[in-house]
């Protein structure tokens, strides 16, 4: 079962991703008009021509997920082998604890995409709802996944996440991974999961 957080993210994506990027509220002639300004004050300015492909790591080994929309399976990825995890039904998230019990989850969410909206339009949306939550968030460049460009957010709050969304299958795919601190660990996991993924 989804988490009521992400249940409420998938709501607000679905009504905000049926609109284009012009109905958006534009900001007034001389205001700043970076969709990733809007992040946080210490965002970085609009994602590179050329993506980042992040830090080379080796894919992790653990349970599998399999994460699908309304139809056919869109990705798979696996999950580090050193926690012990719990798969939630329907393979969208899976919850787990390293070994000196500090928490760590994995969760997924996929709306349609629209043609005329970019990974800049939902890069925004979903910025700004991780904010709604209370979180400081900051962009940070473009990166390469399996062959998938998809956008990077930084979300700090009472925990820290790292979300990777991108756009396969006429879907919208955000990819989350919440731990309670951002350190060595955290970053070895995120990029281990990364490194793991095959889109279907």
């Amino acid at each position: 079962m989804r988490s009521r957080a992400a249940v409420g993210v998938v709501v607000l994506l679905l009504g905000l991703s049926a609109c284009s990027s012009d109905s958006i509220a534009q900001p007034p002639d001389g205001a700043a008009t970076s969709a990733t300004s809007a992040t946080s004050a210490t965002s970085t300015s609009s994602a590179p021509a050329t993506p980042t492909t992040g830090p080379t790591t080796a894919p992790a080994t653990g349970p599998a997920l399999v994460v699908k929309d309304l139809g056919p399976p869109l990705l798979r990825l696996r999950l580090p082998d050193e926690v012990e995890w719990r798969l939630q039904p329907g393979g969208d998230a899976a919850y787990g604890d390293y070994p000196d019990t500090d928490p760590i989850s994995v969760e997924a969410v996929t709306v349609k995409a629209y043609p005329e909206n970019d990974l800049d339009h939902y890069a925004r949306i979903t910025s700004d709802l991780d904010r709604d939550l209370g979180s400081k968030v900051r962009r940070l460049d473009n990166r390469t996944v399996a062959g998938v460009e998809g956008f990077v957010l930084e979300s700090r709050g009472d925990r820290f996440v790292y979300t990777f969304g991108a756009i396969h299958g006429g879907s919208l795919v955000n990819l989350s991974v919440k731990t309670p601190r951002d350190d060595a660990r955290t970053r070895e996991s995120v990029e281990s999961i990364l490194a793991s993924v095959e889109w279907l």
